[in-house]
C-alpha cells in the first residue's frame, strides 16, 4: 500500500487519539516547484497534522505537529490563523565532497498559528524538488531552562507507510553516543521492537519505500534526519507500534556542566529549531544528489570568520596516522609518518591521542611541524573533549589550547568522545569550530553525532565520524561487516562527510584487498585520513595499485551512484576529478548486479585500470591483480560474485 488508496484509513496514534488518513475541508497542499513534492497541513478532532507524498508515492502518512516549552510553543491543538506561500526561491552554492556545487529550488511556506489565549508561533516550511523541511518558531524565554528540567518536548511524529528501514544499530549505550553503528534492515513495523537497547533510533533513517506491502524494497527512497542542528538538542526519534516515530531529544547528561550558568547558551527569548528533513527519490543516485540540502538550510559562512583569504588556510587532503596500526608514535616515529605523507603525496599527517604526554609536548610538535612544512605537509593534533568543556572564563581552557595549537605550527584539530548531542554539546562542538576558525585551523570532530550542514556555516569542519569506521577492525566489537561497507556510502553519508578512514590492507576484515581500496573511492570525506600505515602503502605489495591509490583525490568534481548498486547488496559508485573517472565496487551480499555498465563516460576512448583481488576474503596478504583495456561509453565490466570483493577502476581519457 505504498500508493495513495481511495477511502479513509483510521491509524492508532496513541493509547487513547487516532489519526484519520482521509484530507479534510480544511486541509491545505503546498507543492514544489516541480510538483514532485507535496506538503499538505490538516487537522483532525485532536489537532495538526502534515503529510508528504513524492509523484503520488506516501512517504509520511498523517502526523502529529508540535513543540512546546511548557505552556508556551506550538501545540498540537493549535490552530491556523494563516498561510503566506513566499513563492518560489533557488540558489546555486558551493559544495566541497562529492561535487563542486549544488543547486536548490523550493517554495517556501509560512504558517501562523495560535491557541485560545496565546500567539503560539510559526511553521516554516520549505518544499524542494526532491525534499520537504520544517521548523517551529516561536518566543520562550525560558526554553533553556526548561531544558535542563526537562519540560522541552517536541511532539513531532512521522508515520510511515509500508517500507524497508536502513539505520545504524551498536547492542550497548554506544548506540546514540557516537553514531558508530552497523548498517541494518528493518521492516517499518518492527522499527519498535527490533533493537536490544529499546526503541530508540538514530539519524539518518533510510526508507525503501518500493514493493509490495510484504516486500516493500527498491525506491522511491527516502531519508528522515534534522539540518542546522545549533543551539539545541539532536533529535533521536522514539519508534511505537504501527510504523510509528516520535521526536526525542537528547536530553541533558546528569554530568555535564549547566549550559545556562556556564554560559554556553543565552537566554534567548526567539526560538527557532534546527529543520526536520525529509529527503527523497526515484532511485539512489538521487537520493544521493538530495544530501545538498542539507548544507542548504544552513547559514552561508560568516565574512569576518571566512573572508577571500580563507582559502589559504581551508585546504581538503588526505593524511597518514600512525594510531590505526600502532598507536601513537614515539616523535621521531611521528617525524618520519610526515617524511612518508610527502612520499605518497599528500598533504597531511595526524598525530592522535598521547602526544601530550611525551617530553616537551609542545616544543616536540613544533619540530615536528618545522620538519612537516618543509616537505610541503601539514600535521593535525588529537584532543579529548572532556579537557575543553569548562565553559568558566568564556572557555579560557579552550581557547587557550587552541593558541597554543596554532603556536605550535598545527593546521587543525582532531576532537574526539564528545560522545552526546545534548545541548551542552553542540555547543561545545560549535565553540570549538568557531575559535579554531579565529586561529585559522581545521577541525575533524569524533565520537560525535552526524553531520546536518555545518560544513556549509563553518567550512573549516572538514570531517566528522558519525559513522562506522574501519577503526573498529582493532576493535573487540569489529571487523566491519561487507554489508554495512556497501551500505553506509548509499544512506549515512548521503547527509554528509564522514571520517571513515578507509583502507586497511592488513586488517581487511572479512574483505579483500580491492573492496577495501574501493573504500576510498566510495567514503567522501575532505580530510581522508587513511588507516593503514605508510610502510604498507608503500610497500612492494601493494605496487600494482599505487598510481591508481595516490591519484585518488579527498574531495571530487562530480559524482554518480551507478544503478548496479542495491542497498544491503552492492555499492557502486562513479566519481570524476577533472577528466579522469574513478570507480568503486564492494558486493555485501551474494544478490544483486554481476556486471557494470559505464554508461556514465562521456564520449570517447579511456585507458581503463581494473585492480581486484584473486585471494580468499580475510587474507592480509591478499594483493592486486591489474589489468588493463581500452573502453568506451556503454561498455560492460564483470564484478566480482563473492561477498566482500571489490573492485577499483581509474579511467583516463585517450583522446584527451
Amino acid at each position: 500500500m505504498s500508493r495513495r488508496q481511495a477511502g479513509c484509513l483510521v491509524l492508532g496514534l496513541f493509547a487513547f487519539t487516532t489519526v484519520s488518513a482521509c484530507a479534510t475541508d480544511d486541509a491545505r497542499t503546498w507543492s514544489s516547484p516541480s510538483g514532485a513534492v507535496r506538503f499538505t497541513l490538516d487537522r483532525d478532532a485532536d489537532g495538526l497534522l502534515y503529510s508528504l507524498d513524492f509523484d503520488g508515492t506516501d512517504v509520511v502518512l498523517p502526523s502529529r505537529l508540535g513543540l512546546t516549552v511548557g505552556h508556551d510553543g506550538i501545540h498540537p491543538d493549535d490552530v491556523v490563523v494563516g498561510a503566506r506561500d513566499l513563492g518560489v526561491h533557488s540558489e546555486t552554492f558551493p559544495i566541497v565532497g562529492p561535487r563542486t556545487e549544488s543547486s536548490t529550488e523550493w517554495r517556501e511556506v509560512e504558517i501562523s498559528l495560535e491557541s485560545d489565549d496565546r500567539s503560539a508561533g510559526t511553521l516554516r516550511v520549505r518544499i524542494f524538488n526532491n525534499a520537504a523541511a520544517w521548523r517551529y518558531e516561536f518566543e520562550a524565554p525560558g526554553w533553556v531552562d526548561a531544558y535542563e528540567a526537562r519540560n522541552l518536548r517536541e511532539h513531532t511524529t512521522w508515520r510511515l507507510p509500508p517500507s524497508l528501514a536502513w539505520f545504524t544499530e551498536r547492542p550497548n549505550a554506544w548506540k546514540l553516543k557516537s553514531y558508530a553503528g552497523t548498517m541494518i534492515s528493518s521492516t517499518a513495523d518492527r522499527l519498535h521492537d527490533v533493537s536490544p537497547t529499546g526503541p530508540l533510533q538514530g539519524k539518518p533513517l533510510t526508507l525503501e519505500l518500493g514493493g509490495a506491502e510484504d516486500d516493500p524494497q527498491g525506491g522511491p527512497y527516502a531519508i528522515i534526519t534534522e539540518a542546522a542542528l545549533f543551539g539545541f538538542p539532536g533529535l533521536r526519534f522514539e519508534a511505537r507500534e504501527g510504523r510509528e516515530l516520535v521526536a526525542d531529544l537528547a536530553p541533558p547528561l546528569a554530568d555535564a556542566a549547566s549550559v545556562v550558568d556556564g554560559g554556553v547558551v543565552e537566554r534567548r527569548g526567539h526560538l527557532a529549531t534546527p529543520w526536520r528533513v525529509t529527503l527523497v527519490a526515484d532511485d539512489l543516485d538521487g537520493l544521493s544528489r538530495s544530501g545538498s540540502v542539507i548544507q542548504s538550510l544552513c547559514p552561508k559562512p560568516e565574512p569576518s570568520l571566512f573572508g577571500p583569504s580563507a582559502g589559504e588556510w581551508i585546504k581538503p587532503g588526505r593524511s597518514v596516522w600512525h594510531w590505526w596500526s600502532g598507536r601513537l608514535g614515539t616523535p621521531d616515529q611521528e617525524r618520519a609518518m610526515t617524511d612518508s605523507a610527502a612520499d605518497l603525496g599528500f598533504e597531511y599527517s595526524l598525530i592522535d591521542e598521547g602526544w601530550e604526554h611525551w617530553d616537551e609536548p609542545w616544543d616536540t610538535v613544533r619540530s615536528i611541524t618545522d620538519h612537516a612544512r618543509e616537505m610541503g605537509v601539514g600535521v593535525w593534533l588529537w584532543k579529548h573533549s572532556d579537557e575543553l568543556r569548562d565553559p568558566s572564563d568564556d572557555f579560557a581552557v579552550l581557547r587557550g589550547f587552541l593558541d597554543k595549537v596554532a603556536d605550535a605550527g598545527a593546521v587543525g584539530v582532531k576532537v574526539d568522545f564528545f560522545n552526546a548531542e545534548d545541548l551542552a554539546a553542540v555547543r561545545l562542538m560549535e565553540r570549538v569550530v568557531v575559535e579554531s576558525a579565529r586561529r585559522r585551523l581545521m577541525v575533524n570532530f569524533h565520537g560525535c553525532t552526524v553531520p546536518t550542514g555545518w560544513e556549509r556555516t563553518y567550512p573549516n569542519e572538514m570531517t566528522r565520524e558519525g559513522v562506522r569506521g574501519l577503526e573498529l577492525n582493532g576493535h573487540a566489537e569489529g571487523p566491519l561487516e561487507p554489508l554495512h561497507d556497501s551500505t553506509a556510502p548509499l544512506t549515512r553519508l548521503v547527509i554528509g562527510h564522514g571520517d571513515y578512514t578507509p583502507v586497511g590492507y592488513s586488517r581487511p576484515g572479512p574483505t579483500d584487498w580491492a573492496h577495501q581500496l574501493a573504500m576510498a573511492v566510495l567514503v567522501v570525506s575532505p580530510l581522508q585520513v587513511y588507516a593503514e600505515h605508510p610502510r604498507v602503502l608503500l610497500g612492494a605489495e601493494t605496487k600494482a595499485a599505487r598510481d591508481v591509490f595516490e591519484a585518488i583525490p579527498s574531495t571530487w568534481d562530480e559524482s554518480v551512484v551507478l544503478p548496479e548498486s542495491s542497498l544491503g547488496e552492492v555499492g557502486a559508485i562513479a566519481r570524476r576529478d577533472g577528466e579522469r573517472w574513478f570507480v568503486g565496487v564492494v558486493r555485501g551480499s551474494e544478490n544483486g548486479a554481476t556486471a557494470l555498465r559505464l554508461g556514465f563516460l562521456r564520449d570517447g576512448r579511456y585507458e581503463m585500470v581494473d585492480l581486484r583481488s584473486d585471494c580468499d576474503v580475510g587474507d592480509p596478504d591478499c594483493g592486486f591483480v591489474r589489468t588493463e583495456r581500452e573502453v568506451m561509453t556503454g561498455d560492460s565490466v564483470d564484478l566480482p560474485r563473492g561477498v566482500g570483493q571489490g573492485l577499483t577502476l581509474m579511467l583516463t581519457p585517450i583522446d584527451g
